[in-house]
């Protein structure tokens, strides 16, 4: 059960911008709406970005636009991707507080009233987040667990260590942000690297405080397919398949933060200590990352032992990310003998599944070996 909050909104009642980016969810859009649209906190602007969404999307929002005034509607004319997409609807915010809002999540009524209150009355917080469920979903299972955290009592070292080690919930992305210090750290365009958006959550840690609100006010979707399935166009998903992908990100991690104008001189020298130790731990990554190109580029006598059925067969059916980054990496190299070959061998492979359109895990093939098409055609 929803437990109600006894928290009351300030007198202050500052504008709250609620950023909403969204992209051929029509079938979902409606329910995220009517939860952010009843939400008991009123000074709210919704900014709904459609990314030229190709479904009812854009007749869903225009529908909404008319009734309530304080939606601004704004269609993109091209796809622009999913977080360049996110960064729009933030800069177009005008309130002193600001939330991004994903187009398939839930939250309850007193969402917003709750976590203004906090922030209005810990000045020293830049974010606040609420206890949230997690409902899982894959082909029509599903399941929900509840996710509790408790960032308040932390300090900007230790939060940062629990992000960079991967013991820390993402779900302050959706947390409330007092706006001028998430457009301080969003003034750089974030990397599109390999956790990409890791290097936020490290930044945010060391830029402010974050508040754990102990009430369950939000249910957050998630599908389990894999990334390549549900976005592959969006960056991070090609950042995490580079060829250096890890290697690149934990030498670019000091450089980003110190280099960031949200983080106090005073805080920088944290950086330094918690990074040496997530990069000793992934030592192995890295060196199996260098081996490989060693191995067949400057040995390329390598690349004839390579099987592309069995890079395929690997591609499509592996679910870790080092190893279709592995795989990719193969099906690179085998292309540069004969691109078209190749890319036959990925049409004829298509063509297998497109008979199979009952199954929705063969929607997904195709998907991945779109994907791999779209990689070996831009090089």
């Amino acid at each position: 059960m929803m437990r109600s909050s006894s928290a009351q909104p300030s007198s202050k009642n500052p504008l709250v911008s609620i950023g909403l980016p969204t992209r051929n969810r029509a079938h979902l859009l409606k329910e995220a709406l009517e939860s952010l649209l009843g939400q008991t906190y009123r000074n709210i602007e919704y900014i709904v970005s459609d990314n030229a969404s190709t479904d009812g999307t854009a007749e869903l929002l225009h529908d909404y636009a008319a009734r309530d005034p304080r939606i601004r509607y704004i269609r993109q004319d091209t796809d622009i991707n999913g977080m360049e997409n996110h960064e729009f609807v933030l800069r177009k915010a005008q309130g002193e507080y600001f939330m991004w809002a994903s187009d398939d999540d839930w939250w309850h009524p007193r969402f917003v009233e709750t976590l203004v209150d906090v922030l209005e009355k810990n000045p020293s917080y830049g974010v606040a987040m609420s206890y949230y469920y997690k409902h899982f979903i894959n082909r029509g299972e599903a399941f929900t667990k509840e996710v509790r955290h408790n960032f308040t009592p932390l300090t900007h070292q230790q939060l940062y260590r629990k992000y960079l080690r991967g013991r820390a919930t993402p779900i302050f992305f959706f947390g409330l942000y007092r706006t001028r210090i998430l457009r301080q750290i969003f003034i750089r365009k974030t990397p599109r690297w390999f956790n990409g958006l890791l290097l936020t959550f490290c930044e945010v840690a060391l830029a402010t405080r974050s508040y754990s609100v102990p009430e369950f006010l939000h249910r957050q979707l998630q599908d389990t397919r894999l990334h390549i399935v549900r976005h592959p166009t969006n960056p991070y998903t090609i950042g995490e398949l580079k060829p250096f992908a890890v290697t690149h990100a934990m030498l670019m991690v000091p450089w980003w933060l110190f280099t960031s104008p949200a983080i106090p001189l005073r805080r920088k020298h944290l950086i330094f200590g918690p990074w040496l130790w997530r990069s000793w731990l992934y030592k192995r990554k890295m060196a199996r990352e260098i081996w490989r190109f060693v191995r067949y580029v400057i040995l390329p006598f390598n690349d004839g032992k390579m099987n592309l059925d069995a890079l395929l067969d690997e591609w499509l059916t592996v679910v870790n990310y080092s190893v279709l980054a592995h795989t990719l990496f193969l099906i690179k190299r085998c292309a540069l003998k004969d691109r078209q070959a190749v890319l036959g061998y990925i049409r004829d492979r298509k063509q297998t599944f497109e008979k199979q359109t009952a199954d929705p895990l063969s929607k997904d093939q195709i998907t991945k070996l779109d994907f791999l098409e779209a990689q070996l055609k831009n090089g």
